[in-house]
């Protein structure tokens, strides 16, 4: 009898670790959804503030040269005055066709800021026309992760 009492206890300390250590589980879980959402709360208001157009699109040259760059286009944006300063955008460009082509450019871009970047795109299709931009705003997550902002903006450019 006494080894039963003794076996019973060894159980029932075992049974109290194991849900000692699914509590902490479920817990830690709980606790690092919640810091997710936060995040993802947060960004939404980062990016419902942030506004950037793209204010003209030319197709690149080479400065020594003259010679046209294939694949690349000068696009210009303008950033407005409200919002963080964000991580870099996606490009969309739609040509005349209705086919797209799409790079992100990772570089900070500060409140009010107008600048030209040099863009290289992969795969565009012979004879390709733009007619659209599309600027969709990004940041870095916390984790090193892009977040894309739902709010993006499209504008009609003569192409130069």
């Amino acid at each position: 009898m006494r080894n039963k009492k003794a076996l019973s206890g060894v159980v029932s300390i075992l049974v109290i670790i194991l849900l000692a250590i699914v509590a902490f589980g479920i817990v830690s879980l709980a606790r690092q959804s919640g810091n997710q959402d936060a995040e993802n709360i947060e960004l939404v208001g980062m990016c419902s503030e942030v506004e950037i157009h793209a204010t003209n699109i030319a197709q690149a040259y080479n400065q020594n040269d003259g010679s046209e760059l294939t694949n690349q286009y000068d696009i210009t944006f303008s950033r407005s005055e409200t919002g963080e300063t964000i991580k870099g955008v996606k490009i969309i460009i739609t040509g005349a066709e209705g086919e797209s082509i799409s790079e992100e450019l990772i570089r900070e871009i500060k409140v009010s800021e107008e600048f030209t970047e040099t863009t290289v795109f992969e795969n565009v299709p012979e004879n390709f026309i733009p007619v659209k931009v599309q600027v969709v705003p990004l940041f870095m997550k916390v984790s090193g992760e892009l977040y894309f902002c739902e709010n993006s903006y499209t504008d009609e450019l003569v192409f130069a």
